[in-house]
């Protein structure tokens, strides 16, 4: 009986089904470490990248260079947190001191007075109150989880570089056609996956930003280069960057030109998020997708009908870990047949 469970499992189409299930029954389980997976991949290539070309040219090898970047990126956000906390201090306490002629100032002013004389019962408004806190608590949390994963990621990273050549020796033992063999390659599509459509994005971002230029000029804005810098990195959201970046620029317009650059900016938006989402994102993952741009947006299109603005990011990295699999399947060996007897024929 153990015989044939253990001949049952270890056959090829088994265990790919049985890797196949536990792999996209892990990144549904898994789905809240997106953000996790998503740093860890930009820190650990990023830092390998310029470890390995900085190592190229200096005494120093990869590893060291590694814990110098990282002694860099650290300082850097630690002077960042400073100065801000520095600059934001000075403007709490004088709020602290300031806060009951502030109040008082409110109920002196005319707005408080009409409430007042309406007798409005501000008491109704509890709710809405409460909602909008409650929108605010969980915004905070979800930005704390984004900065814990930021954290972890970098851990991680460097965790890796440091002992890459281990990690990959370890690797190399998982046979191919193993049933680990199979969830590690998938989980590796996965990656390039992700990589990929960040590399995408931040082509996109700048696309974006180049085609904005012109119309900031045209416009005559204030602080330009801040604003391409405000669409380049708003950008790098799909579908929702372009829009937060066309209101802020709307507004800015309004304040400039009146309606007719709010008309100017609102047509941009809805340009921009055309061309990012079915033309420039179809023919940039064209290039790693071998498929026709039609099957590239067909997927687009019902990716973000079945699960809104979310499919945006699930389309590519799905039809792209997908290929790599068949690919990945097709690429192997023939199991060996079980050669039949020959005939022997006596007369």
């Amino acid at each position: 009986m153990v015989e044939r469970l253990t001949s049952f499992f270890m056959h090829r189409t088994i265990k790919r089904v049985l890797a196949l299930l536990v792999f996209v029954g892990a990144i549904v389980l898994l789905r809240h470490l997106a953000s996790l997976l998503i740093f860890y991949l930009i820190f650990s290539r990023g830092f390998g990248f310029l470890a390995e070309r900085l190592a190229r040219v200096t005494p120093l090898g990869e590893k060291a260079w590694v814990l110098v970047l990282l002694v860099v990126l650290l300082g850097a956000a630690g002077g960042g947190i400073y100065a801000g906390v520095h600059r934001s201090l000075p403007a709490l306490v004088q709020l602290k001191e300031t806060a009951h002629e502030r109040v008082e100032a409110i109920k002196e002013s005319d707005l408080y007075k009409l409430i007042e004389a309406q007798h409005i019962d501000l008491d109704k408004y509890g709710e809405q109150v409460r909602k909008v806190s409650h929108s605010l608590v969980k915004s905070a949390k979800s930005t704390g989880k984004a900065l814990l994963h930021l954290v972890l990621g970098l851990i991680l990273a460097v965790l890796f570089l440091l002992e890459r050549k281990e990690v990959d020796e370890t690797l190399a033992q998982v046979p191919r056609e193993s049933f680990l063999g199979y969830l590690f390659a998938f989980f590796g599509y996965l990656s390039e996956a992700v990589l990929l459509t960040i590399k995408v994005q931040v082509i996109v971002a700048a696309v974006n930003a180049v085609i904005t230029l012109p119309i900031l000029l045209v416009l005559r804005l204030d602080h330009i280069p801040t604003l391409m810098l405000m669409v380049f990195v708003f950008g790098l959201v799909p579908v929702v960057g372009n829009f937060l970046s066309g209101v802020v620029l709307s507004v800015l317009s309004y304040l400039k030109m009146g309606w007719l650059g709010v008309g100017i900016f609102l047509a941009s938006t809805v340009v921009l998020h055309k061309v990012e989402s079915y033309y420039l994102n179809p023919r940039l993952t064209a290039k790693h997708v071998k498929l026709p741009s039609l099957f590239l947006i067909a997927s687009l299109i019902v990716w973000e009908h079945l699960v809104g603005i979310a499919g945006i990011f699930i389309s590519f990295p799905a039809l792209y870990v997908t290929l790599r699999i068949r690919d990945h399947f097709r690429s192997e060996p023939a199991p060996p047949t079980t050669a039949e007897p020959a005939e022997v024929t006596a007369r």
